[in-house]
């Protein structure tokens, strides 16, 4: 009987059929499967007929004799037999009888003992009720009786360990060593095979397989490595006793140590392959690993330590699948920010490690048309990234940083409209923050001010400026704030040079806000009215040294590049920028205390990061310090209009007589 279901199987699949090791380490590269279109209705109608008269005792027959069956030769026939049915079912659609075979074969993988109600539950889910009844009575395992029993406890046990927490599961049952026989791992290997060769057919029997590996996986001491490949963590039982790894329950026996390894490969080759799915049986894996993900995490509220496999391996699919990344890339990035949601530290440290590697992985990934020529690729990856901004565990924004960081370096020439989200993440840091990443943001910022700032697209520059301008008024860190403002500076000479590519901000006014577009302004202008507002902002700041170093900044600025505006900028520069100013400084001059005040010294100085510093008399007071920002304010004002007096005499009589009797 199995014979003829092999014709059949053969007739199907076509003349590419081969033998699969199934005891064995290989796996081939799955074979495309032959369209079900391809068939005839009278072949197909035949092939149906004959797997229809036998499938029901097939079933029964083989699940029955592997129970009994303790020959290695005998073993292997009867997987093979179920591997071929679940891939014959697959090819016909015949997709009862495929999870029938898929539910038994799980269920051998797993120890009688094991509680594993769920994949029946799982399967009824999915059937209507009439293939719910007839699956259930087909696929019920038989009770292991003391005779069983006896005969399961005189197998080689290869592992011990602890059975996956499920919602329902009491800690006792948590903590209860179920054990694994050289058949389970047949059977592991077995179905690993199945999802290896034939995944494209599998359809809605991708959870149920996945889950079962998941348990699996658990009971082994499998823990997720770099890149989401599965690494075993546990213990080596031996002649000496037990050697302790890790963190973990499970203890190896060292003749099965050989044969983890290898099943570490098999199941990253496994995701690995997914490359040869058709968009639909990808869909399918994906579904079925965000579904197991999501039962995951609500396990992961009750307990310390979740299972990551489903995370593990969404990391591994996506990396597989970066050729065809608009596929598969919005399901994983939505249901991988869910996850850095999550109030489990070690769910949340994996999600967003998953999220922020694929992240970097795909803006490395050479695609057919390049990043540079792709916008809406491009967004479409660097968003996801962006989208952690809103969430607040530490955790999450650290890593966030630790990719853009990383972006930056290596792909930093290659972002082009990428740009805006990029600043858009360093801005997202705020005072707000704690200082670890204030400084991680700030890094960032240096990075793009001193190597890419000729690479950034010059409409770009007025959002590079507003986040620059943020980091001179956090207060965690004096020297970051001061360092801002010399990043300032900095851009000051780039603008200078760029009057020669004006033509190059057309839509510069599209990122700027309302009230900063001026009608009489070219674009490059508008760009300096930013930065001199910004700084302007920075002199009304309430430490004296930012003060101080702001409006030193400002005036140089003036002096040194004044001559680039028109007679319309120096206007608003003269009444929008530093008249206001120097009123706004005036009047904090005439409300500050004079009451020394000790303790504000002190923060300022532990601010700065050194020790408390006893302030010269001259200076000890609010009063004093705001008088000090006013004689310089009103010097830099002075000095600004003795060096560019001959051309703002152009601005008219009645123009400068005010700026006179301003400054008298």
């Amino acid at each position: 009987m199995l014979e003829l279901v092999r014709a059949v199987h053969a007739i199907v699949e076509g003349s590419g059929m081969r033998g699969d090791t199934i005891a064995g380490s290989q796996l081939r590269t799955p074979t495309q499967l032959r369209p079900l279109e391809s068939l005839t209705d009278t072949e197909r109608n035949e092939c149906m007929e004959v797997v229809n008269c036998t499938w029901s005792s097939v079933l029964v027959t083989f699940t029955l004799l592997y129970d009994v069956c303790y020959d290695d030769t005998t073993c292997e026939l009867l997987l093979r037999g179920f591997q071929t049915y679940i891939s014959l079912c697959g090819m016909l659609g015949m997709n009862v009888q495929r999870d029938a075979f898929a539910t038994c074969l799980c269920k051998m993988a797993l120890p009688p003992q094991y509680n594993i109600h769920l994949l029946s539950k799982q399967q009824n889910n999915e059937q209507q009720q009439q293939q719910q009844s007839l699956l259930q009575k087909l696929t019920a395992r038989p009770s292991v009786d003391s005779s069983t029993a006896s005969e399961y406890e005189r197998q080689q046990v290869d592992i011990v360990g602890t059975p996956l927490p499920l919602i329902n599961s009491s800690p006792a049952t948590n903590q209860t060593a179920v054990m694994l026989t050289s058949k389970n791992i047949h059977c592991m290997r077995t179905l690993l095979s199945v999802a290896h060769c034939y995944g494209s057919i599998l359809g809605t029997s991708w959870h149920l397989i996945l889950t079962t590996l998941q348990h699996l996986v658990w009971i082994i001491g499998f823990k997720p490595s770099t890149g989401g490949t599965l690494k075993h963590v546990g213990t080596i039982a031996n002649a000496d006793g037990a050697t302790p790894m890790a963190n973990s329950s499970a203890v190896v026996t060292t003749a099965a140590m050989a044969d983890l390894p290898i099943l570490s490969s098999m199941l990253s080759r496994l995701f690995e392959s997914s490359v040869y799915l058709d968009d639909v049986a990808l869909h399918h894996l994906i579904d079925a690993l965000i579904r197991l993900s999501i039962e995951s995490m609500e396990v992961a509220i009750i307990v310390r330590e979740p299972s990551l496999f489903a995370i593990a391996k969404i990391l591994e699919t996506g990396r597989a699948n970066l050729n065809r990344i608009e596929v598969c890339w919005k399901p994983i990035a939505s249901h991988l920010l869910d996850v850095c949601q999550h109030t489990n530290p070690r769910m949340r440290e994996w999600g967003t490690e998953a999220l922020t590697s694929l992240v970097r992985n795909a803006l490395e990934f050479k695609y057919e048309q390049s990043l540079f020529d792709n916008e809406r690729l491009l967004h479409m990856i660097i968003i996801s990234l962006h989208e952690l901004s809103l969430i607040q565990h530490f955790d999450v924004r650290q890593k966030q940083l630790e990719a853009t960081l990383a972006i930056l370096t290596n792909n930093g020439p290659t972002l082009q409209t990428g740009w805006p989200i990029i600043l858009n993440i360093i801005g997202s840091i705020t005072r707000e923050h704690n200082d670890s990443l204030i400084r991680q943001a700030q890094q960032c910022l240096q990075l793009v001010v001193t190597d890419f700032l000729s690479t950034i697209p010059i409409c770009y520059l007025g959002i590079l400026i507003k986040v620059v301008a943020k980091f001179g008024f956090q207060e965690q860190d004096l020297n970051i704030a001061l360092s801002a403002i010399g990043l300032l500076w900095n851009m000051t000479d780039y603008l200078f040079r760029m009057k020669e590519q004006e033509h190059q901000l057309k839509n510069v006014n599209d990122y700027l806000d309302p009230n900063e577009i001026y009608d009489n302004l070219t674009s490059i202008e508008e760009l300096w009215m930013i930065l001199y507002r910004k700084l302007s902002e920075l002199t009304m700041d309430q430490r004296p040294a930012i003060r101080k170093s702001a409006s030193s900044t400002l005036f140089t600025m003036i002096t040194s590049h004044g001559q680039l505006l028109s007679t319309g900028a120096w206007s608003i520069l003269i009444w929008q920028v530093l008249f206001p100013l120097f009123e706004q400084v005036e009047q904090f001059f005439y409300t500050a205390s004079k009451e020394r005040e000790q303790l504000q010294q002190q923060q300022l100085s532990k601010s700065s990061g050194g020790q408390d510093i006893l302030m010269h008399h001259s200076r000890d007071t609010p009063e004093k310090q705001w008088a000090e920002t006013y004689v310089m304010i009103l010097a830099g004002v002075t000095r600004t209009v003795q060096v560019k007096k001959d051309f703002l005499a152009k601005l008219g009589r009645i123009f400068c007589s005010k700026i006179i009797k301003f400054i008298q």
